[in-house]
């Protein structure tokens, strides 16, 4: 007998996220074809949407993407001119070089400690020597070490030098402050199933709008053509591929979630709850790691892994129970896991995860103290 799927789960991983009933119900639309009215409708509330909550004026616009975010992290860098240079401090950073590389784009890699970040002073010192790059791509939040880099500092500086900025803020939108016209940002990526609290399937290109127009023909895309998708959308309001329609409805659901939040409402609940999750787990002897305050994520919380605490095998016995847990093996090498906070979890969730960790890793409910 197969068995019944729960209604709700309690997702700790960083995306996709535990989602509220009426995102997940909006799925229920009626059949249509990607070209009617009514979708074209849904399509354009969405565009909107995003670029208004992302505080993008006229001169910016919004590009879906059916994909991952990190096809929609292709089709910009399809899009890009060369000579490249890449920040690279972690598994994310490291796809946007490898991106690069596969579409044959010139790419200087600059190597960071993953655990510190990027340095500001050393891209400075990168695009004062190297005055041949056109573009700038880095990620603001890694996911593997819930490190931010210096977003605005480094898109004004890229600027004042004349090179365009690709920022991929796949797990940092809405769970920190982002302005693309205040941060000078040209490029950034993101998906319906992080921070928007959506469901997966579809990412989002935000962009200045004369980028966009004056890319044409320079895509080394069919598929991810920034331009030809962006054209088509902008001449007859309809996409030139097919679009998942049941999709949009959901994800234009979480966005009237999030403006009825406000992008300050929902970064203040995701901050509250990490700090909340990391002292009930370090009151039972899981400890976070030190990371500088202006580096720390608003939504992941990093913590020490200790060395009785069999990961693979907890994570399989919470499945059990409905709660997910993920870490990449990268950072479990280092033995450091992580937990997040986004999407619909408050602190009773968060109880119910530590309750949860007690019973199958110590093999009682109690939480008790670590010494």
């Amino acid at each position: 007998m197969t068995k019944e799927i729960p209604r709700t789960r309690l997702l700790f991983n960083p995306g996709p996220v535990s989602v509220a009933a009426d995102v997940r119900d909006a799925l229920l639309c009626l059949d249509m074809n990607h070209r009617e009215l009514i979708f074209v409708d849904v399509l354009d509330r969405v565009r909107r949407g995003l670029t208004d909550l992302l505080g993008g004026s006229d001169n910016f616009t919004c590009i879906p993407i059916v994909a991952s975010g990190s096809g929609a992290n292709e089709a910009v860098i399809s899009s890009l001119e060369g000579p490249v240079l890449v920040l690279v401090a972690g598994r994310y950073s490291e796809r946007l070089a490898l991106i690069c590389e596969r579409l044959g784009l010139e790419t200087t890699r600059e190597n960071f400690d993953p655990l510190r970040g990027v340095e500001f002073d050393r891209i400075a010192e990168a695009l004062g020597a190297q005055e041949h790059f056109r573009s700038l791509c880095f990620v603001h939040h890694e996911t593997t070490t819930s490190v931010l880099a210096p977003l605005r500092d480094i898109c004004r500086l890229a600027r004042s030098r004349g090179v365009v900025t690709f920022v991929d803020t796949v797990s940092s939108v809405f769970a920190h402050p982002i302005n693309v016209e205040e941060d000078d940002v040209d490029y950034i990526t993101l998906t319906a199933n992080k921070g928007l609290e959506g469901l997966p399937g579809l990412s989002f290109v935000v962009a200045r709008r004369d980028l966009i127009a004056g890319s044409a023909g320079r895509s080394r895309s069919f598929y991810f053509d920034l331009h030809q998708q962006w054209s088509r959308m902008e001449g007859e309001g309809k996409p030139p591929f097919t679009h998942p329609a049941p999709l949009y409805f959901a994800t234009a659901r979480a966005i009237e979630r999030l403006q009825a939040e406000t992008v300050p409402g929902r970064i203040s609940r995701y901050s509250d709850n990490r700090a909340y999750l990391r002292d009930r787990l370090a009151a039972v002897g899981i400890n976070p790691y030190p990371l500088a305050p202006e580096r720390c994520s608003n939504s992941l919380l990093l913590t020490y892994r200790p060395r009785d605490f069999d990961f693979d095998g907890i994570q399989s016995a919470l499945a059990m129970r409905d709660i997910v847990i993920y870490t990449d093996q990268s950072t479990l090498a280092k033995d450091l896991m992580f937990f997040s906070t986004m999407g619909q979890i408050d602190r009773g969730c968060i109880d119910t995860l530590v309750e949860a960790l007690c019973d199958v890793w110590r093999g009682s409910g109690r939480l008790v103290s670590a010494s």
